[in-house]
């Protein structure tokens, strides 16, 4: 993995990690406290739109990522297993 692949790599790493972030810490959606848990959760009903977002920027694409580099390492291994 050469500089370019490595530094677009963590750009696209932090830029899912700012994309997750900031739409809760600049409270959308609006958090409520809920007594009978004890702690503030996101008012789903408001933005519906929410949840899906947070599940493919926060879970389904870092997973993605996480595995094609897996990927790449394994065929990586390989070859220098099989070259040699």
């Amino acid at each position: 993995m050469n500089n370019k692949k490595c530094i677009g790599l963590l750009v696209a790493t932090w830029t899912i990690v700012v994309t997750v972030c900031l739409p809760t810490m600049c409270s959308w959606p609006p958090l409520v406290f809920r007594p009978d848990l004890g702690y503030c959760l996101p008012a789903f009903g408001e933005a519906a739109l929410f949840p899906i977002a947070y599940v493919s920027f926060g879970l389904i694409t870092p997973l993605c990522l996480v595995l094609g580099v897996n990927m790449r390492i394994t065929s990586i291994a390989q070859h220098h297993r099989v070259r040699n």
